[in-house]
């Protein structure tokens, strides 16, 4: 019998057919994958990306160790959404290890703004730390580094 005279109950679903009723669950086209993503999923993702950026970003020169603070910033925006996201939707668990990311991200920013603020202490401490052998050595680097900064960031940064 041909198959346009068939009982349309006895065909088989064609798989190919996004609109067969007949069609069974979990086959065919692009349709099977709609799973819901869940929100802040993407802006997540996107934050821990532009982290680790922003922390290898914070090991490069002066000029170009500024790609720190773009990148830095763009993970606070972008984690602080995904946070916001998964608060609406009440999953605690994401948005608490978000929060861990954007505070971690908020260090990296306050970090890479006094680098651009005092680039030329930074960078002369650097070098100084890289050719230091010793902790005698080292000390002399910090206290350098505590005779060309304010005192307040002398203080913070421990080296007064």
């Amino acid at each position: 019998m041909p198959a346009h005279r068939r009982d349309p109950g006895t065909t088989r679903p064609d798989p190919s057919d996004p609109h067969d009723p007949r069609r069974p669950e979990g086959h065919g086209g692009r349709d099977e994958g709609s799973r819901r993503v869940p929100p802040g999923l993407r802006d997540g993702r996107r934050a821990m990306g532009l982290v680790l950026v922003t922390v290898l970003a914070t090991s490069l020169p002066h000029p170009w160790g500024l790609i720190a603070l773009a990148t830095g910033v763009a993970a606070l925006v972008f984690g602080l959404r995904a946070v916001a996201a998964q608060v609406r939707d009440r999953r605690w668990g994401w948005a608490a290890w978000h929060l861990v990311a954007v505070t971690f991200a908020g260090y990296l920013v306050g970090f890479g703004a006094l680098r651009a603020a005092y680039p030329e202490p930074f960078d002369a401490w650097s070098a100084c730390s890289r050719g230091a052998n010793t902790r005698i050595a080292q000390a002399g680097c910090d206290a350098a580094l505590a005779t060309r900064t304010p005192p307040w960031l002398a203080r913070a940064l421990g080296v007064s």
